[in-house]
């Protein structure tokens, strides 16, 4: 059963991205899953590149030595590998301040160590990747530089790829859990990460599985009640909010600014979330107008379900607004969450509860 990966928060601080950082997201059928972060040094001639495994699981299909992560592939340049592009000349590598090694025939290092000697770089020429590159395969890469830690002398991918946890036992082969970052020098200055709109690249294994970056566009869908018992666009986004991996406060608000069901000002408002198919059940009392049903159309029952509430509505206009906090999973990008909204009105005799519509949104980048 998947862990749910929506947090409700009742106290959240917002937070607002760094021009020059961005974060990608890689998944795929199986469960192989991916992040990276990059971030444009002060001069522009370095790129900081924090690269992991996040796979959550046993992923389907997959060897001992397919479920590790071994290289990261860009385009530093415009499309396609032109002579004049960007290019990376050298830079260090080291294990991320939470990881450490497992298996190495030398020696095993933990947090924040130099593994330049098990990983390198790349510009172009290599099969199903973008011109320039991280890696742990010796395919068209220059290592680092730095001791042998395991052996052989060489870059041996599969050998110091990143593995999330040992979801499948390794035969040996020495990894990295869970993160490597990377700090790569350029041969000339770049003003932005705008390259990466060219797309990015990664492998597992040895050529075992090739994956891009997630191209799920966040987007929302309004999901009216069919039958009319529900307040239609009583749940609604934050104005200019878009369900994006990682953010921290995602904002849905309940309303009903025409007053179209006279739901009395001073009652509390609820949102429930969660990961189900939409339902349809009729319950007594429970619509926009007092005697009629109203359509419940999450399952509530569902492991995945998260409540927001009580919150106190002003009235018309005054929507109240549950943040969700929806972390930076690449595997769930693509993935669709529900929601429906309600408001306890004690005050109108006959209609203690009304339900508005459901509201779909789809998580992306």
């Amino acid at each position: 059963m998947r862990k749910s990966f929506l947090l409700l928060s009742s106290v959240l601080a917002a937070s607002a991205a760094s021009a020059q950082t961005r974060s990608l997201a890689f998944t795929e059928a199986s469960g192989l899953a991916a992040e990276a972060d990059f971030t444009l040094k002060s001069g522009g001639t370095q790129i900081e590149i924090r690269f992991r495994n996040r796979t959550l699981a046993v992923p389907v299909g997959f060897s001992n030595s397919d479920q590790i992560l071994t290289g990261l592939s860009f385009d530093l340049g415009d499309p396609g590998a032109n002579a004049a592009d960007p290019k990376i000349v050298s830079g260090t590598c080291k294990t991320g301040p939470s990881s450490a090694s497992v298996n190495f025939s030398v020696q095993n290092v933990g947090a924040n160590a130099d593994v330049g000697g098990e990983w390198g770089f790349g510009n172009g020429g290599t099969t199903n990747f973008y011109p320039n590159f991280i890696s742990g395969n010796m395919s068209g890469t220059t290592a680092f530089g730095g001791a042998n830690l395991d052996g052989p002398t060489v870059l041996d991918g599969p050998q110091a790829g990143l593995v999330s946890d040992v979801h499948v036992a390794l035969g040996g082969i020495g990894v990295i859990q869970d993160e490597v970052v990377a700090l790569v020098d350029l041969d000339q200055a770049i003003a932005d990460l705008d390259f990466l709109d060219n797309g990015a690249r990664i492998e597992y294994g040895s050529d075992a599985a090739f994956t891009d970056e997630c191209e799920t566009v966040a987007h929302n869908v309004v999901v009216n009640d069919p039958l009319h018992f529900n307040l239609d666009n009583g749940l609604l986004p934050a104005p200019g909010q878009l369900p994006k991996l990682g953010t921290p406060d995602f904002c849905l608000q309940v309303d009903d600014p025409s007053n179209h069901c006279s739901i009395t000002p001073g009652s509390v408002s609820f949102v429930i979330v969660n990961e189900a198919p939409l339902i349809s059940v009729l319950l007594n009392n429970f619509g926009c107008a007092p005697g009629d049903p109203g359509n419940l159309m999450i399952d509530v029952f569902d492991p995945s379900t998260h409540y927001s509430g009580p919150k106190v509505w002003a009235g018309p206009g005054n929507p109240t607004t549950h943040n969700f906090f929806i972390t930076f999973t690449p595997a769930t990008c693509g993935i669709v969450c529900r929601g429906q909204g309600l408001w306890l009105d004690s005050s109108t005799p006959g209609r203690p509860i009304v339900l508005t519509n459901a509201f779909e949104f789809f998580l992306g980048l």
